[in-house]
């Protein structure tokens, strides 16, 4: 059963550390709460792993991390939505950034309009 008015936030990544950076900060920036961030490392061969390792344990409460041999963008996203508990789900590219309140607005204007 979903989480109400959690929004699970999932990241593919595969060697991208610099922009799984920017990308989860942009996300961490929002001011909407409850929010869980879904980073799946998708075998990456570079310092991604340890940068994702990194984001989770700086930010426990926030930050998930799956890690899975490489199998692509597509099921790195599936891997991230079984994980999911969210009643909100936002798919993000690791090398995407997020606008601030942007979370916000789109609960609001779904919650206004279901």
């Amino acid at each position: 059963m979903p989480k109400e008015n959690l929004v699970s936030i999932i990241i593919p990544v595969f060697n991208r550390p610099e922009e799984l950076i920017r990308a989860v900060t942009s996300v961490l920036q929002q001011d909407y709460r409850p929010i869980v961030i879904i980073i799946v490392d998708d075998g990456s061969t570079d310092q991604t792993a340890s940068v994702a390792a990194e984001l989770k344990n700086k930010n426990s409460g926030e930050v998930r991390l799956i890690k899975q041999k490489n199998k692509g963008a597509g099921l790195a996203r599936q891997a991230g939505l079984e994980k999911a508990g969210g009643e909100f789900i936002q798919y993000l590219d690791s090398d995407d950034i997020i606008l601030p309140g942007k979370l916000k607005r789109q609960v609001d204007l779904l919650r206004n309009n279901l």
